[in-house]
C-alpha cells in the first residue's frame, strides 16, 4: 500500500457513479372523483399503492409520477383510448388488461342513463375499484422489467 493510503481514502475513485433514474408513468384516468364512489376508491388505492411502492422504487433507482385525468367525454375518452371507466396504466399499459364491467349506480345517476364501469379481478374475487395488492405488484412488477 502506498503511503497515500488506500484507493477508498479519496472518496471521488470509490463513489458509486449516480445510476441513470428509470422513470414510471402511472396514468389514471376517471369520469368522475365527486360522485363515482369507484373513482373515488381507485384513487385511494392508487394513492396507497403509490406511497407503498416509493422506497422500493427509490432503491431501484425509479422516479414514478402519477397523472390524473378526469376524462369528460366519449370523444375524449375515444383520443385516449380509454375504454372504460375508472382505467389505471402504467407507462401506457393498462394494470388489467381483461376488461369486465358492471353497473354502476353512482355514475348511472351522474349520467342520467344506466352506465357500466370496469370491475376489477384479482385473487379469485371481483372488485368494484383496483385492490392496493394489485396495483403494488403491477407498479413493482412493471418496475424491474
Amino acid at each position: 500500500m502506498s503511503s497515500k493510503g488506500s484507493c477508498c481514502a479519496d472518496s471521488c475513485c470509490c463513489a458509486a457513479a449516480p445510476r441513470p433514474k428509470r422513470l414510471l408513468e402511472v396514468e389514471f384516468l376517471y369520469l368522475d372523483l365527486d360522485t363515482c364512489t369507484w373513482c373515488q376508491e381507485t384513487e385511494r388505492n392508487l394513492e396507497e399503492a403509490v406511497a407503498r411502492a416509493r422506497p422500493a422504487l427509490a432503491a431501484m433507482g425509479v422516479d414514478l409520477v402519477v397523472k390524473k385525468r378526469q376524462v369528460r367525454s366519449p370523444q375524449e375518452a375515444a383520443a385516449l383510448g380509454m375504454i372504460a371507466s375508472p382505467t389505471v396504466r402504467i407507462n401506457g399499459e393498462d394494470v388489467q388488461p381483461e376488461l369486465e364491467l358492471a353497473h354502476c349506480g353512482p355514475c348511472s345517476e351522474l349520467c342520467g342513463e344506466d352506465t357500466d364501469c370496469r370491475v376489477w379481478r384479482y385473487d379469485g374475487q371481483t372488485y368494484t375499484a383496483p385492490p392496493v395488492p394489485l396495483l403494488l405488484q403491477s407498479i413493482l412488477r412493471k418496475a424491474v422489467s
